[in-house]
């Protein structure tokens, strides 16, 4: 017998997706897999994995990405994917800034606001649009973006670095 909190998981739409039932499960392990004992604060690998200064973040942003992928392989209409896509970046931006990051990775969990979004969406469309047409439009901002955050990161290095050592060039 299926617990109340796993019925509310899959709706009788999403359980015809068979992507739903592992982007929920991968969804779940980055984000709400264990609770700080005494508290409700739930955290999990993504919150493990970004305490590895850049490459945690960077790694699960990677993770988080293939969730994405697979939505666009099932059909999921372009503001959807927009806004999926924003709440990883936003949380591989924020959660590379040292302690401020992780502790933000503790509240915001982006996967699981996925997930939210995307049973909403289901719900809410039971023959989701084909994203196909649309991918290669999204996948080109998510390009730009990702290249415009390694240039931010490569200036910050370069500009601590000058600070730090008092390097000028002349």
């Amino acid at each position: 017998m299926e617990s109340q909190k796993d019925s509310k998981s899959i709706s009788p739409q999403q359980q015809q997706v068979p992507e739903f039932g592992w982007i929920n499960t991968i969804s779940t392990l980055l984000d709400n897999q264990f609770t700080i004992p005494f508290t409700r604060i739930k955290f999990s690998v993504d919150f493990l994995i970004g305490l590895i200064p850049t490459v945690g973040d960077w790694l699960s942003f990677a993770i988080s990405s293939i969730i994405i992928l697979a939505i666009v392989r099932r059909g999921v209409g372009i503001g959807m994917l927009l806004k999926m896509m924003f709440n990883i970046i936003l949380d591989a931006i924020v959660g590379s800034i040292p302690i401020i990051g992780d502790l933000f990775d503790l509240r915001y969990k982006a996967n699981r606001r996925n997930v939210e979004m995307l049973r909403q969406y289901y719900i809410q469309n039971p023959n989701p649009p084909s994203a196909k047409r649309s991918f290669f439009v999204v996948f080109l901002i998510f390009l730009v973006l990702m290249i415009a955050i390694l240039m931010a990161v490569f200036k910050l290095i370069g500009w601590l670095w000058a600070t730090l050592y008092g390097y000028y060039n002349g």
